[in-house]
């Protein structure tokens, strides 16, 4: 199906991975040189001293560890990945189960899709964001909004009640 935005997230995700590429080799590289360079403007505001900058640059310094590490970066992108599929096998599986026949692919934009508005603030589980966004994602497919609502609300379900039942159960055993 054609999509609109679909280029323009294409360029804006090949930028932000390039940009992350370039930001962990100019770390692997050249330590945390770089990055006090770059802070170092900051000192000029009247009510920020030197040692401030200096404190924002070594905590930044810490944040960012994973990326001078390319053997960390290479196993967290795998993992990613490997997640990514998982995730969308079972969004899949749910979707053959609902006789939707839709490709691997559809399931990635539901899991993309439901993952991206876990960004605005929402209920607790993400109840009706959630929803809104499986709804979205599956009228690139031409699915009525009746049938995507009734999936959107098993998928929360498949993905939601595990963890409460594994939390109601550690909670009790925690209480004991």
């Amino acid at each position: 199906p054609h999509i609109s935005w679909l280029r323009s997230a294409q360029e804006l995700a090949v930028a932000l991975g390039l940009a992350l590429v370039i930001i962990g080799l100019t770390l692997a590289l050249f330590g945390l040189r770089p990055l006090h360079f770059v802070l170092r403007p900051l000192a000029w505001l009247p009510f920020v001293t030197p040692e401030m900058v200096e404190a924002l640059g070594e905590g930044v310094g810490r944040g960012l560890a994973g990326l001078r590490d390319l053997k960390l970066v290479a196993l967290a992108c795998t993992l990613s990945a490997l997640n990514l599929l998982a995730l969308s096998l079972s969004v899949w599986f749910v979707m053959e189960g609902f006789g939707f026949r839709l490709p691997l692919v559809a399931a990635m934009l539901v899991v993309v899709a439901t993952n991206l508005v876990q960004i605005l603030p929402s209920s607790p589980a993400a109840l009706g964001v959630f929803e809104a966004a499986t709804l979205v994602a599956l009228r690139v497919y031409d699915i009525e909004d009746a049938e995507a609502l009734s999936y959107a609300i098993v998928l929360h379900a498949v993905h939601v009640l595990p963890f409460i039942a594994v939390g109601l159960i550690l909670v009790r055993g925690a209480l004991r």
